[in-house]
């Protein structure tokens, strides 16, 4: 992304409590080995400052654990009087995850990394399905408990409406009757 001076661009990612997210960001046109005057900032959903870098450099490096679930901003901000080119890459969850330790500790080849990349992959899915699957039983909770107050409303406007529209009959009756028009 190309930032103009004193400009500031923010994305945000989704997280869930305790997920892992890394970042990478790297500035172009260096200014003779002045500070780039490029400032990364991530704030968690409560607004809370969670990394904070200064003059990054090439490829700077960052890496956080989600304290809790929610929206994480990542902000971008160009403190100089030059525009900068500024290249961000943002990974979390399984992709943040680095598994050049375990293929080095285990002897796997690239395939075996690779199935293990993939079975992370797998179990977050799986995870997500069975939230998902909680969350729609409530939601269904919520549907069939509001169906059935909305049944009780209606048999009791009902009952309502019939009972004035009996009582309006037999006034009306009682009144034609005592007039002697009927």
């Amino acid at each position: 992304m190309q930032l103009a001076s004193t400009e500031v661009r923010c994305v945000f990612d989704l997280l869930k409590k305790d997920m892992l997210a890394t970042g990478t960001v790297s500035v172009s046109k260096k200014d003779n080995g002045n500070p780039s005057g490029v400032h990364i900032t991530v704030t968690d959903p409560l607004g809370e400052t969670v990394v904070s870098t200064e003059n990054v450099d090439d490829n700077n490096k960052f890496a956080y654990t989600a304290r809790m679930e929610g929206k994480y901003t990542t902000c971008v901000r160009n403190t100089n009087l030059l525009a900068k080119s500024v290249e961000l890459r943002l990974k979390s969850g399984v992709e943040a995850k680095d598994l050049s330790e375990v293929a080095q500790k285990d002897h796997l080849m690239p395939l075996g990394v690779e199935l293990l990349r993939l079975e992370s992959v797998a179990e977050e899915i799986r995870a997500e399905l069975k939230a998902l699957f909680k969350t729609e039983a409530d939601m269904r909770d919520i549907n069939e408990e509001t169906n059935s107050r909305v049944r009780f409303t209606t048999a009791f406007s009902l009952l309502v409406i019939l009972s004035v529209g009996a009582w309006q009959v037999f006034h009306v009756r009682r009144f034609l009757t005592a007039k002697k028009v009927v």
